[in-house]
């Protein structure tokens, strides 16, 4: 089950795809600047490894993906 964590500071925001039940391990996630903020237009989780956002651009919108690999040192159930 995959959920958004989203976490504000001063000067940054972070969203994360992870895991509501546990700490953030085998998620993830972009750090963005708060005066880019603007510019994000969505952001939304596919997977516990893997989360797209939309960021406004000045002629066409971006889509970006983010995979996490889990490596071979983790856990089967961690990988997936």
């Amino acid at each position: 089950m995959e959920g958004i964590r989203f976490i504000e500071k001063y000067k940054y925001s972070l969203y994360c795809s992870c895991n509501p039940s546990t700490t953030g391990q085998a998620g993830t996630g972009v750090i963005i600047k708060k005066s880019a903020m603007n510019k994000i237009l969505g952001f939304e989780p596919i997977s516990v490894g893997m989360c797209k956002r939309r960021i406004k651009g000045k002629v066409y919108n971006i889509t970006v993906t983010n995979i996490n690999a889990a490596t071979e040192d983790k856990e089967e159930d961690i990988k997936g």
